[in-house]
């Protein structure tokens, strides 16, 4: 995926992660983050999946918010997650995807798994690229942080994201 640096615009970001967009692929991009030796993050985003709904107030809003807890979250526990010898070389890859999209590209039935309660993924494990591709309840999601007296909400939303299911 990275293998011509040339492909991405780049440019510095918060937290420690770089913005980036493919030249090529128009609307393909995300923050990249080195979070091991030889291991790098990329919470990827394709505006391809998504729909005029979604960038509604409320739904952008929350689109920012898990953005932002993604970022947070992979500062806390990259290091750790990079430590995986699966993980060794490789870009570990999540792809958010709008519920709307998820459910039309789910081949595995990840979406249909009603013992979810926040987060639907399937991952893909690849020569040199984990790919977990994953959707949000986030009108429950946000509900449950907002209502929450400390971090567990958030916690079991980190846990669904690397529990994802292999396809």
């Amino acid at each position: 995926m990275f293998a011509d640096p040339y492909s991405w615009k780049v440019k510095e970001s918060e937290w420690g992660y770089s913005h980036i967009e493919h030249k090529g692929c128009l609307g393909f991009g995300g923050e990249v983050k080195k979070i091991g030796p030889s291991t790098f993050l990329f919470l990827a985003q394709n505006v391809e999946f998504f729909i005029e709904e979604d960038f509604s107030t409320n739904n952008h809003t929350a689109l920012r918010t898990t953005n932002e807890l993604n970022q947070r979250l992979f500062n806390r526990y990259g290091e750790i997650l990079a430590g995986f010898p699966i993980l060794y070389s490789k870009v570990l890859q999540v792809m958010f995807m709008p519920m709307h999209y998820a459910k039309k590209v789910d081949h595995s039935g990840f979406t249909m798994n009603r013992s979810k309660k926040y987060v639907y993924s399937d991952i893909y494990i690849d020569t040199d690229t984990i790919i977990i591709r994953y959707a949000v309840n986030q009108e429950d999601l946000m509900f449950a942080m907002m209502n929450a007296g400390d971090k567990s909400v958030e916690s079991a939303y980190f846990g669904a994201i690397r529990t994802a299911e292999r396809t």
